[in-house]
This record gives C-alpha cells, sequence and structure tokens, in this order.
C-alpha cells in the first residue's frame, strides 16, 4: 500500500487519494487521504501532507480550509486539480469557488506577461484536451465561437497530434483551425500549463461562469436552433476508405449496417460510477445481430475485460492492441446508434457526430449529455435504510448531480443499481425501432404515458436540451420521476 502510494505521489502534482479499510472490531469504514500539494521552493515551505482517519467528507470538510490558507501559494493547475476532486465528491458550490479562484489566478498571470498574445490566440494542449472525450471540447469551442458566445480567437493546437489519444480526430480540428505551421512551431515555449482555462467550468462573454454541461447544453441548443445537425468535422472520404478496407478482412462489407458500443470499466476509484459489467450487454449484442447487424466493440485493452460472447459479426475491439485510430473514428461517425457509458467515445459519437446514443449505466445526471438524440437508462440509487428511490429531481440537483464515486454515495446512505440485461436489451429494442429509417424517431419515445413527466423535469431542473429516459426504467421505476 503505501509503494502504492509513493508511485501516486510521484506521478500527480496533487495528490488525493482515498484508501478504503475496514475495522475488525465494529466494521467501521476508514477513509485515509493523502494530500501532497508541493509549494513553490521560493516559499521555503514544507509540501503540505494531511492525514485524517474517519468518513471522506469530513476529512474534505475538515482540510479545506487549511488549503485555501494556502491558495496564494498553489498554483492554479492544482487548484483545479482540487476543485475536480471535491466536485466529485458532490461539493459543487466549494468546487465553484476553487474553480473561480484558479481562473483569477490564472488572469494575474496571463496580464502580467500573455495578455497580448492570449487575446490573439486560444491554445489547445495535450495535456488538457489530449484524452478522447477532450479533445471533442473542441467542437464545442468553434460552435460557441461561430454563435458569439465566446469571443473568436485564432486556436491552435500546441503539441504534437501524436501527443492526443486519437490523432486523427485531433487532426480534423486542427485542419479547422487552419493556424500556420509557424506559429504551431513556436506555441509550445509560450503557452505553459497555467495559462489554460479548466475544462469544468467555462467563462462566457459577460464573464458569466458556466459548468461545462451547462456550456456544451447551451452551444448544442443554440446550434440546433440555427443549423440544425449540421456536423463541423464529417468523416473524411479518405479515413472512410482506409476504414472499410480495414474491416473488410473481418468479413464485413460496405452494405452492411452496424452498431458501435464502449463499456467503461476500471480507471480511478472517484469515477467508479461511470463503470459497468460487459457480459450484462450480451443480450443487447445478440438481438442486434438477430436483426441483422454488426456490433462493434471499442476501448483501450488495458481497461477492458473480453465478454463472454463470440460472433462472427461481433468484433471486440477493445481486446485488440494497435488498431488504427481512423477505425474508431469511422465507427463512432457512421453506426446507426451508438451504446455506451459516461466516457469519452460517448460524446464523440453524440456531439462531434451527431449519431443517436444510448446512455446506459448514466449516474451523475448532473453530468448530462448535450445532444439531441439520446435516451438515458440511468442507474438507480437505493437508500439503504428504508429501499427507497432517490428521485430524479433531487439527484439532478445539488450535491448528487455531480457525485461519480460510489463510496461517497454509499456514505450519504444510497447503493448503486447497474442496469440490468434485461433492461439494457429493451433500450436496445427501442434504439432500434427509432432508427429504422435512418434517422432518429423522437415521437417513437413520447407513446410511455410517464415520457411526458421525465421531459417536465428536465424543463424544471435547467436542463433544455432534448433527452429521453428509456422505457425500462419508467415501467420498473415510475417513482423515479416523482
Amino acid at each position: 500500500m503505501i509503494s502504492h502510494l509513493k508511485r501516486q505521489i510521484r506521478k500527480f502534482p496533487i495528490l488525493l487519494v482515498a484508501l478504503k479499510a475496514l475495522r475488525s472490531s465494529c466494521k467501521r469504514t476508514v477513509a485515509f487521504l493523502a494530500l501532497a500539494l508541493p509549494i513553490p521552493a521560493a516559499s521555503k515551505v514544507s509540501p503540505l501532507v494531511i492525514l485524517y482517519s474517519g468518513s471522506l467528507s469530513g476529512l474534505v470538510r475538515l482540510n479545506l480550509v487549511k488549503v485555501l490558507k494556502s491558495r496564494r501559494t498553489l498554483p492554479s493547475a492544482q487548484l483545479n486539480q482540487l476543485a475536480s476532486f471535491i466536485n466529485l465528491l458532490g461539493m459543487n458550490k466549494a468546487a465553484m469557488l476553487l474553480f473561480k479562484m484558479a481562473l483569477r489566478k490564472r488572469d494575474v498571470i496571463v496580464e502580467e506577461k500573455y495578455q497580448e498574445l492570449l487575446q490573439v490566440f486560444r491554445p489547445f494542449s495535450s495535456e488538457t484536451y489530449g484524452a478522447f472525450g477532450h479533445i471533442a471540447l473542441m467542437d464545442f469551442f468553434i460552435k460557441a465561437e461561430r454563435l458569439g458566445i465566446i469571443d473568436r480567437k485564432t486556436n491552435i493546437i500546441v503539441d504534437a497530434l501524436e501527443d492526443f489519444s486519437n490523432p486523427v480526430l485531433a487532426g480534423y480540428f486542427n485542419r479547422l483551425f487552419k493556424a500556420s505551421a509557424t506559429v504551431q512551431g513556436i506555441v509550445p515555449g509560450f503557452f505553459p500549463e497555467e495559462i489554460e482555462e479548466p475544462i469544468s467550468l467555462f467563462r462566457t462573454k459577460g464573464n458569466q461562469y458556466l459548468w461545462l454541461e451547462d456550456f456544451t447544453a447551451r452551444v448544442q441548443m443554440k446550434w440546433f436552433e440555427r443549423f440544425q445537425r449540421q456536423c463541423i468535422a464529417p468523416l473524411r472520404t479518405e479515413d472512410r476508405e482506409a476504414a472499410l478496407r480495414y474491416l473488410d478482412s473481418y468479413g464485413f462489407a460496405r452494405t452492411n449496417w452496424f452498431v458501435t458500443m464502449h463499456i467503461r470499466e476500471g480507471g480511478d476509484n472517484l469515477r467508479d460510477l461511470r463503470n459497468a459489467d460487459p457480459n450484462t450487454y450480451i443480450d443487447a449484442v445478440k438481438l442486434i445481430i438477430r436483426e441483422g447487424g454488426w456490433v462493434f466493440r471499442i476501448g483501450s485493452k488495458n481497461m477492458s475485460s473480453a465478454m463472454n460472447f463470440e460472433s462472427a459479426r461481433f468484433i471486440d475491439f477493445s481486446s485488440i492492441e494497435d488498431i488504427p485510430p481512423h477505425i474508431d473514428i469511422f465507427l463512432l461517425s457512421n453506426c446507426r446508434f451508438f451504446v455506451g457509458t459516461g466516457s469519452g467515445p460517448i460524446a464523440v459519437a453524440g456531439h462531434v457526430f451527431g449519431r443517436p446514443v444510448a446512455a446506459t449505466n448514466w449516474a451523475p445526471l448532473g453530468a448530462r449529455l448535450s445532444w439531441q438524440d439520446q435516451v438515458i437508462l440511468p442507474k438507480i440509487y437505493i437508500n439503504s435504510s428504508n429501499s427507497t428511490t432517490l428521485n430524479m429531481s433531487t439527484r439532478m440537483r445539488g450535491r448528487f448531480s455531480s457525485i461519480e464515486s460510489s463510496r461517497r454515495l454509499k456514505e450519504l446512505g444510497y447503493i448503486p443499481v447497474n442496469n440490468s440485461a434485461a433492461q439494457l436489451a429493451s433500450l436496445t429494442r427501442q434504439m432500434l425501432d427509432a432508427t429504422q429509417d435512418g434517422r432518429f424517431d423522437a415521437d417513437s419515445f413520447l407513446g410511455h404515458k410517464l415520457q411526458s413527466k421525465f421531459l417536465e423535469l428536465m424543463v424544471d431542473n435547467g436542463r433544455l436540451c432534448p433527452a429521453y429516459c428509456a422505457n425500462a426504467t419508467l415501467d420498473e421505476y415510475p417513482e423515479f420521476v416523482e
């Protein structure tokens, strides 16, 4: 345990690691938190390490004041990391405070050293935007500029495309940015990490602060009003042809249709509510194949476990190394619909390429999708004391809206219930019916008597971007939409 902790300390500039233990006498959960904040050498202050035994939420409340007192010595990047951590624990207001502090620190640095440069350029580094889903955020920046939500600037990818998780997708936006090679060559030395804005909190014109989900929803709604489903970075012909040649070796023909699937596993424990069991999706896969389709599962081999199912028309690319990056782009942009969990590929399929998406095992309802053609099959939170269901309105507000840790949820007295195989198959049947003619038939979801209540609650809680709830949830948990 100690050696693992040391490795984590070396890996992260700010370490927030929660390790669970049980006291044999009373079976009481003990939180062990090490919070390492490197202090600039010039301050002559030793690194701050706080150890605490108790509940995770109690620890954060105990030490947050101490951390805030040290904020003048902390770089904005570390404040951003701390803000992200406590936001995942459901401490939204405190997180907003820290994000704003980080932005103000950044503003001071910009004013002193980089003001003229950043009046012209908006940098995108692989450090901040390298993850698959984070690359998709570039789509929102371009749309927000065209809609007048943020200022127009010269957007620049400041690192080599190979430094991004998917160089092909990053290249799509690099072409749209139209920055000269000369500028790209000199930018890395001019844009340190400390001047990048956080991706959890956005500032629009007029210095209005918006959470990521509110920003993306506003952009998508306004974009849909003006441009409908226009894609700004469509699949390139050469990538399509290369992908089809590659898939031909698996027996896939140009005339075949397919569904793309991504199931998040592993990762850090602070976000484990996004995870799901791949084997619960087998019945859904079988249904698609019976209907004449193919299923391609994508993902990282080191974070994916094999599904206990084999078929000539089920290709599990998550278990194969060195898949060309354009394959994922083709599978996300040309699928009949996408089935996924809370991770990067679902954002690329829906936001960037406009495909219908089935958002399964969806946990924090604050982390909502912002695309028009989406159906949500949420995890259900059951009260551990009285077995009641936590309703939708409560989950969309306050601390429950952003919690992504199952441990934190259990501290609050709730147990998450994953989607069952039957529920996933039911939603897949709905998606097949809704996409028969090549487009998403939203009306097919309005037949359920509780769907209008779900949509009403979405609007009442400030979620203006259209979404539909899977019939399986409305049938089995009608109290969810109370």
